[in-house]
């Protein structure tokens, strides 16, 4: 659960903090849920705004992505926002329902967005989404 958290507190701060666009929107309101549903499973690093630079990554990022690719980004955030809270008795699950929005929404893009929407975490979870 640690490393999946990191994934995604990581690529919220890429991808999801960000303010102009409604991707970047919706995923900023999804990278705090998250954070929410699954504290109670973290190492108990504290939530992070996203910074200025943050959310001009983010919307330069998007550039690249066609409408399709961004509304599957959409999903891929609401996925994460209907996640159940995780606790320590249901830690595998929330791991398993995280990776699910993962394949489930990151496979889908292409490789010219997928590369270009975050760091290396996001692009380490949609290089697997590819692989299945």
């Amino acid at each position: 659960m640690k490393k999946l958290a990191s994934m995604f507190a990581v690529a919220c701060l890429v991808l999801a903090g960000c303010g102009g666009d409604d991707v970047c929107d919706d995923l900023k309101d999804s990278s705090k849920d998250f954070y929410e549903k699954g504290k109670a499973c973290s190492d108990g690093e504290p939530y992070e705004e996203p910074t200025e630079a943050d959310i001009e990554q983010c919307e330069e990022a998007v550039k690249s992505c066609s409408d399709s690719e961004k509304d599957k980004i959409k999903d891929f955030g609401d996925c994460i926002s209907g996640l159940s809270a995780c606790t320590p008795a249901t830690e595998d699950q929330f791991s398993a329902a995280f990776a699910g929005c993962i394949l489930t929404h990151l496979a889908a893009i292409s490789e010219d967005c997928g590369v270009s929407i975050g760091d290396e975490s996001i692009r380490e979870a949609y290089r697997l989404s590819r692989t299945r």
